[in-house]
């Protein structure tokens, strides 16, 4: 139902107060009426500035959304106009876009309206016309209306007439109605379960499975009870649903919500969406929440459920888990989260206290959905609770979820898990292990720059696209041939996004990424004209752009823009590279020390050599420390061009000297005369005296003859 259809009900069903509240708000010129009276004219004629003054006016007036909603139901055209303004130009299109939400909530507020749901219950009995517009009131309402429509039910006092045009209508709120509707099962009334089951029967939604039997299972009914309860299962869910185990029931609902299956999503046009629950007494209450967090509170009540049915059935442990820390990663900056005990732990807690085999399903679920959003902390858990035997644990199915982070598409997931295998120090090899040092080397050689893989055949195509890319700052790979195009997006430590055109054929390179790990989610742009079987490949790829003929800068900028939100993680700024590059130092300086053998920390020597000559002092600090634990000419040459390098920030060329006097220590002088004389030079010239000093803390490690020091000690000043 769009705006303008839902506008066009509520007419119909506003009250008349909320009526008489407009009628008094458009008497005076500085009122909410006038403003919007205003917001719309100077849209109509094209006036965006003004229209986007008296809409800001709207927001910031205080008013109740169902006041906005009045106004708008009383505007002729009112969708079309809308549409109109947010068109115009970016600043008043956020503003109607925020007005547009108000209506929403306003159209929501007159849903709810507990006096309009009274009145139009009670307007189920009488004149045909009042049962009309009684029932459309309801039916509008939806799940709001059913705590009291319930409450009718169960009052003694309400005459047959109208508990039989009640049990009418419950059916009839369709797909809405089922939560409250289940939840309210849980009451200890046998003639209302009867109504509740034979409603959701007529309902039909599978969702309603799993509380149908539950209270076939575990009551006491009457034959006539039971047959209506089958009835309804079978019609909910199937034959097969009145023999599958109760837990399984539970977790594979559990399942649909943690998969957002489109079925159990709340209405995509509110903000909000209830949470019910039953209480005795009072029957079924909700509990509005943030619509982004809905999914995840099912998911993690019917875990629980299934588990309550069966506590051996481990696999609800994993998904209550995940979904716990996805709710949380979910939930709106600056809004809570009210189903949420007051004192309950974060996420975190529960995730570090299930232990390493829950973590490692956490992370095997959060890797195949490529949601970083759950895999970050599943790993955070594991390096901060698992040792060695238990980082490397397979799954029930054989995988092992950390060794598979290292190929992920996510940079913070690879590297995450990487320093997490290197920190738990292994003695015994593994499949994936030369993965970890390749992904440590991946961390030290950022630069900050995201990069682009373009695989397009035509020349003059590919060099356009690699201008514009290049124009967008992107570090550019490039190659007519998709398998080497992939080798080259691995060598380089995975890419941010792929770029193709219809040469080679879109089908083939896109199948051809899709089967490689580590290019199972990047987003990929086509260059070209979009036609109905690439609308297709996008549709069923999901992380497609086609970004049409054009190659210009704009054009490319644009699909950036639609492509960035279906990368999987955020993008990287400099800050966050340059600190996982240290990481990555610190990690293979501590395989050195540990002497841990497992994996060739040889193979990072020229990474970290490169890494010294970054404009990231902390960088080379890092760097030069991890060079000494390895036994290299090189390693000490590349160090003493560090302390030597005049550009360097004195605290940098410091650090690299007390590196040198360390590696020296550890592994001997393996320098040349020519690097001897350097520090010589550093340690008799005329440098801060603490540059000086550390260079003659190096120059005594090294050990030299005494006719290579004799100039130190001609040239110190003193008397004969």
């Amino acid at each position: 139902m769009t705006i303008h259809q839902r506008l066009a009900v509520g007419t119909m069903i506003l009250t008349t107060i909320l009526l008489s509240s407009v009628a008094i708000a458009q008497d005076s010129p500085d009122t909410l009426g006038q403003q919007w009276d205003d917001f719309i004219h100077y849209i109509k004629i094209a006036r965006p500035d003004l229209a986007a003054s008296f809409g800001q006016a709207v927001l910031d007036s205080g008013a109740e959304p169902s006041e906005v909603y009045a106004l708008a139901v009383a505007t002729t055209d009112v969708e079309l106009i809308l549409g109109r303004g947010e068109k115009m130009d970016d600043s008043l299109a956020a503003i109607v876009r925020s007005i547009r939400l108000v209506i929403e909530d306003g159209y929501q507020q007159m849903r709810a309206d507990p006096v309009g749901i009274a009145d139009a219950i009670q307007r189920l009995v009488g004149p045909h016309r009042g049962l009309v517009n009684a029932t459309s009131r309801l039916l509008e309402s939806g799940e709001f209306a059913v705590p009291q429509l319930l409450y009718v039910l169960m009052d003694p006092d309400t005459k047959a007439e109208l508990r039989t045009a009640v049990i009418g209508i419950l059916p009839k709120l369709g797909k809405e109605g089922v939560r409250p509707l289940t939840a309210a099962l849980q009451t200890e009334d046998p003639e209302l379960l009867e109504i509740l089951a034979h409603a959701l029967g007529e309902i039909a939604y599978p969702s309603a499975v799993p509380r149908l039997r539950e209270v076939l299972d575990s009551r006491d009914l009457l034959p006539r009870t039971r047959e209506v309860f089958e009835r309804a299962i079978v019609a909910c869910g199937g034959e097969a649903a009145l023999n599958k185990p109760l837990a399984e029931l539970y977790y594979e609902q559990a399942l649909g919500y943690y998969n957002l299956n489109e079925s159990l999503q709340p209405d995509a046009r509110y903000s909000r969406a209830n949470v019910w629950y039953f209480k005795p007494i009072i029957g079924v209450e909700f509990l509005p929440v943030p619509r982004e967090i809905f999914c995840d509170i099912y998911a993690m009540r019917t875990s629980r459920l299934a588990l309550k049915h069966n506590p051996d059935f481990s696999p609800a442990v994993s998904l209550w888990l995940a979904a716990n820390i996805r709710k949380e990663a979910d939930l709106p900056e600056g809004q809570a989260d009210p189903t949420r005990g007051e004192d309950q732990p974060a996420a975190a807690y529960y995730i570090r206290a299930a232990g390493a085999k829950y973590a490692q399903e956490v992370l095997l679920r959060a890797l195949r959905d490529f949601d970083s959003r759950v895999a970050i902390p599943a790993i955070e858990a594991l390096a901060d609770t698992a040792g060695t035997e238990n980082l490397l644990l397979a799954t029930a199915d054989g995988a092992q979820p950390l060794v598979g982070a290292l190929t992920y598409p996510d940079r913070h997931v690879r590297y995450r898990a990487a320093l997490s295998l290197a920190g738990a120090l292994p003695r015994e090899n593994f499949d994936g292990q030369d993965l970890v040092i390749t992904v440590i080397n991946e961390a030290l050689r950022q630069t900050g720059q995201q990069a682009a893989l373009i695989i397009v055949g035509d020349d003059e195509r590919r060099n356009e696209l690699k201008d514009v890319a290049r124009e967008a700052e992107y570090a550019v790979l490039d190659s007519v041939d998709p398998a080497k195009a992939i080798v080259a997006g691995y060598e380089a430590g995975g890419v941010d996004v792929v770029i193709i055109s219809t040469a080679p054929k879109p089908e083939k390179v896109v199948a051809a990424l899709r089967q490689e790990e580590a290019f199972a989610a990047v987003p990929i742009i086509i260059s070209a004209m979009n036609n109905d079987a690439l609308r297709a490949l996008a549709e069923s790829d999901g992380r497609i752009v086609v970004m049409g003929q054009e190659v210009s800068a704009d054009s490319f900028d644009e699909a950036l823009k639609a492509a960035r939100p279906l990368a999987t993680g955020e993008p990287m700024n400099r800050s966050e590279r340059e600190s996982w590059a240290v990481r990555a130092a610190e990690a293979i300086d501590e395989l050195g020390l540990t002497g841990c053998d497992t994996f060739d920390i040889e193979r990072a020597r020229s990474v970290l050599i490169g890494a010294l000559t970054v404009e990231a002092p902390q960088v080379q600090v890092a760097a030069a420390e991890s060079l000494a634990v390895l036994s290299s000419p090189e390693a000490q040459q590349a160090i003493v061009s560090l302390a030597d390098d005049k550009f360097a920030d004195t605290p940098v060329r410091v650090s690299a000297l007390a590196a040198l006097a360390t590696s020296v220590r550890r592994h001997g002088n393996q320098l040349h005369a020519s690097h001897a004389e350097v520090v010589l030079g550093i340690v008799t010239g005329t440098g801060p005296q603490e540059l000086r000093e550390a260079a003659a803390q190096a120059l005594g490690a090294m050990d030299l003859p005494s006719d290579q020091v004799k100039s130190l000690i001609l040239t110190t000043e003193g008397h004969d």
